[in-house]
This record gives structure tokens, C-alpha cells and sequence, in this order.
């Protein structure tokens, strides 16, 4: 039997997307953080797994303040009840450098990433075993107007500058990158194995940022400037191992489907003005 699922954060980008292509399989529901807090506790019992996407403005701008942290409020509601809950995490706990594992070390650099690392510290204490840690990398994937944009990633930044007529020249600059198709389908999979403990989400490739601009750019035939990366704007580098996860899924992740997903990406936007 599928295990049921329920996913918080109705309007986030992750959360719609993964929504759909989990209902399709098993009993799957979608709600808004609030209407969380308003279920009984006991009726979360119909519920194998369930994952947020919701996340507070102020948990991602300022320091760490326990009122601001979404999940472990949630962890204190499911407590006990042998629920699998899911957090999703961030590469941004390591130190930037290539091949980090599950056990490299951490240096998050920002309140945002600070406060992820206190979360899964927290939550473990919380829920012990009935908790998976998703150390997640950069996704590519169009953001619906409607949906919440909280926390701005690689691509926002693309396509913000996009708008502006320009494009950031990148030199040897490489990230771990995912697509948002890529996520859902491995999302899918980790929820059938009920899996728990920590393990990073990615491609675990180097993608040079280059590379992956020419890919986005496919379709886009207007003249833009290039423009050089000022002092201010990231260049760290990095990939994640990801045999912990590709193991215990028996799944394979390739550069290719990356590729597509971000053809497919600029063919909607530039081609059909998304």
C-alpha cells in the first residue's frame, strides 16, 4: 500500500509541483500552514509521511528566533505519532567545496542556512527516527506569479536580469544544480522508501554556470549585455555526493534530463512570455 501523504505549503513552488506528481500514486493532500494548526492532532494519524514547503519570511532574513521556525512547530504537533516528517534543508550548511557528503563540514554563511542547521538539530531532538533531513542544492524551474517567492535562487536572479537586458558573464564558476522535474520524481521515490536520517539532494555533477546560462538562453534571440560579476554576488563552488541517496532510491540522475528541463524552461519563457 502507498503511503499517504500530506504536504504543507499549498502555495509554495516545490510543494505544487511535488503535489502533483504525488497525487497521481497514493493518497495525497495539500494545506496551507494555518489549516495545519487548525487539524486535530489525532486526525494526523491517517498519515504516513508529511513535508513542508512553508517558510517564514523572517526565519529566512533574520537570526535564528524559534517563533519564526515552521517546522519544529509542526515536529511538536506530530510528536509520538509515528508520522515520517520530511525537512528540506540546504547545500548552504556546508563549507563550499566539491564532493561534500552527508558528513563534510558546516559553515552556513547566512541567517538563512544558520538557521536550517539549528532546525535539524532541533528536530532530531524532537522526532529522533521518524525524521529525514534533505540537504537539498540549487532547483531550476519557472515560478508561477501566483505561488510564494520567499527565498530567491539561482534562477530568480536569471531571470531578473534577464528583464534588465543583461546577463552575468560567469568564467569557471560551477554549482550542483537539479531540475524541478529531476526533484519531484527522486521526492516521489524517497516517499515510497519512508527513508529517514540525512542525505543530500543533487545532481552530483559539476555544472559549470555557463554552461547551464547557454541552456537557458536556448530560445531567448534578443541582444542582452554581458555584464561581470561584481564583488558582492556568490561565487562559491560546489557539488554534493549524492550515492547515499541514488543507493537507497536505486535511482539514476543524469545531466542530461538537467539539460532538457532547462531547454524546455527557456522555450516557455521566451517563446510563450511566461
Amino acid at each position: 500500500m502507498h503511503p499517504s501523504v500530506l504536504i504543507i505549503g499549498k502555495n509554495s513552488f516545490i510543494g505544487k509541483n511535488f503535489f502533483n506528481k504525488c497525487k497521481i500514486k497514493r493518497p495525497t493532500k495539500i494545506i496551507s500552514f494555518k489549516n495545519f494548526l487548525k487539524i486535530k492532532r489525532k486526525k494526523l494519524n491517517k498519515f504516513n509521511v508529511i513535508i513542508n514547503f512553508s517558510i517564514s519570511n523572517k526565519y529566512v532574513n533574520n537570526k535564528y528566533n524559534s517563533a519564526n521556525d515552521i517546522d519544529c512547530k509542526i515536529a511538536q504537533k506530530i510528536k509520538d505519532l509515528n508520522i515520517l516528517y520530511i525537512f528540506l534543508s540546504t547545500r548552504k550548511v556546508y563549507k563550499s567545496n566539491e564532493n561534500l557528503s552527508e558528513n563534510s563540514a558546516k559553515k552556513p554563511n547566512d541567517n538563512y542556512s544558520k538557521n536550517k542547521l539549528i532546525s535539524e538539530k532541533k528536530l532530531k531532538t524532537i522526532l529522533n527516527e521518524n525524521l529525514l533531513v534533505l540537504r537539498i542544492s540549487n532547483i531550476i524551474g519557472i515560478k508561477k506569479r501566483r505561488l510564494t517567492q520567499i527565498h530567491k535562487t539561482f534562477i530568480d536572479y536569471y531571470f531578473e536580469n534577464i528583464k534588465k537586458g543583461q546577463i552575468i558573464k560567469f568564467n569557471e564558476e560551477f554549482k550542483d544544480f537539479l531540475g524541478i522535474g529531476q526533484l519531484t520524481v527522486i521526492l516521489d521515490k524517497i516517499v515510497e522508501k519512508k527513508l529517514n536520517g540525512i542525505y543530500n539532494v543533487s545532481l552530483g555533477k559539476k555544472v559549470y554556470i555557463k554552461e547551464i546560462i547557454g541552456w537557458l538562453n536556448t530560445y531567448n534571440f534578443s541582444n542582452v549585455k554581458y555584464v561581470n560579476l561584481n564583488k558582492n554576488q556568490n561565487r562559491d563552488n560546489f557539488t554534493l555526493k549524492n550515492k547515499k541517496l541514488v543507493n537507497a532510491i536505486n535511482i539514476k540522475i543524469y545531466k542530461k534530463d538537467l539539460k532538457k528541463e532547462c531547454k524546455l524552461i527557456s522555450k516557455a519563457y521566451f517563446k510563450n512570455k511566461l
